[in-house]
């Protein structure tokens, strides 16, 4: 587990490469992508009335997700997947990941029964006792950096957001999606640090005039997704 602070920006794609002349100076790819735009795939369990998903448009204090998410590359299989859970309480975040291998991964899309002793006693608990299901497979390109020097700042770029409906026994090891959650005119820049901002970060996003919003890739992928719950979206689709 850890405990940082994650924070949000939702801002115009042609603004990227100005921001990026700003902060570039200062950072250094991240081992995962080293600078590439790569894609990332989320799916996402909830209660059968997305009790998760209703904990954050709601506003509650303390939320919390379950996720299994893999990274697909081009012409190559996926061997492993994560699932995760996140929690929020105010604004610290904290993450507990368990790596499965893609076999474990693909039996526990089709039913969660079939590993679920051999899942961590926290895993356990969360899918026992809210019996969660399937709700949203959520997936984007994403580009991250880390700051230079001795530092925890980590720096996200999301674009292309999209969302879809799980269907058991799919093929579903590359990114897909059946709507635009987010324009592809916006993007979704991310802060994540344990610390505060450096001089030069806080600079460069004074100059862009951006401004931190309350955004969940999962909550936006949910509302198209089940539009009979009447929600209203969070963030609108031009910039």
């Amino acid at each position: 587990m850890n405990g940082r602070y994650e924070h949000k920006y939702v801002v115009p794609v042609r603004q990227y490469k100005v921001f990026m002349k700003w902060i570039d100076p200062y950072l250094m790819p991240d081992r995962f992508n080293q600078g590439r735009r790569s894609p990332i795939v989320s799916q996402y369990f909830d209660t059968s009335s997305l009790d998760f998903f209703r904990d954050k448009v709601e506003g509650e204090k303390f939320r919390q997700k379950l996720r299994l998410r893999w990274y697909p590359t081009n012409g190559q299989e996926v061997r492993e997947a994560y699932l995760e859970i996140k929690k929020k309480y105010n604004n610290t975040i904290s993450k507990s990941r368990y790596r499965m291998n893609w076999e474990q991964a693909a039996e526990f899309l089709k039913d969660s029964d079939v590993v679920f002793d051999s899942l961590p006693e926290e895993y356990q608990f969360l899918l026992k006792r809210h019996r969660m299901i399937p709700s949203a497979l959520v997936s984007y390109f994403r580009e991250s950096w880390i700051a230079i020097g001795p530092t925890t700042l980590r720096l996200t770029f999301d674009f292309n957001v999209r969302a879809g409906h799980f269907v058991s026994g799919e093929e579903i090891r590359q990114e897909r999606g059946e709507c635009q959650v987010l324009s592809p005119s916006l993007m979704v820049f991310e802060v994540k640090t344990f610390d505060e901002y450096p001089t030069w970060l806080q600079r460069a996003i004074q100059h862009m005039r951006w401004q931190q919003v309350s955004y969940s890739k999962y909550c936006e992928g949910v509302m198209p997704l089940y539009p009979w719950h009447g929600c209203v979206k969070l963030i609108p689709e031009s910039d």
